[in-house]
């Protein structure tokens, strides 16, 4: 937080708005059990995805204001194995 970076725990994406082709707010609903389903915005400047293949490929596809842009639409052809582990 100190670098202006923001964490939101427990929350599930639920859209996005955009401005100028680019996403201005994320909106999210709460997941934690006090608040289940509490709807929050968040302004963002910059959104970072750390989410797996099948999850970016769902969110996609569940929304059209990511759907609409190519480069996001590449994602959602993504197939394969979300998470791979190995013993060395």
């Amino acid at each position: 937080e100190e670098r202006g970076v923001r964490f939101e725990t427990s929350t599930r994406v639920q859209g996005f708005e955009m401005e100028d082709n680019c996403i201005s707010q994320v909106v999210c609903s709460s997941t934690r059990n006090d608040k289940e389903g509490e709807i929050i915005s968040l302004e963002a400047d910059t959104v970072v995805f750390g989410l797996g293949g099948a999850a970016l490929n769902a969110m996609v596809r569940n929304s059209p204001e990511l759907a609409q842009y190519s480069e996001f639409r590449k994602f959602a052809n993504l197939r394969g194995t979300g998470v791979l582990a190995t013993r060395l």
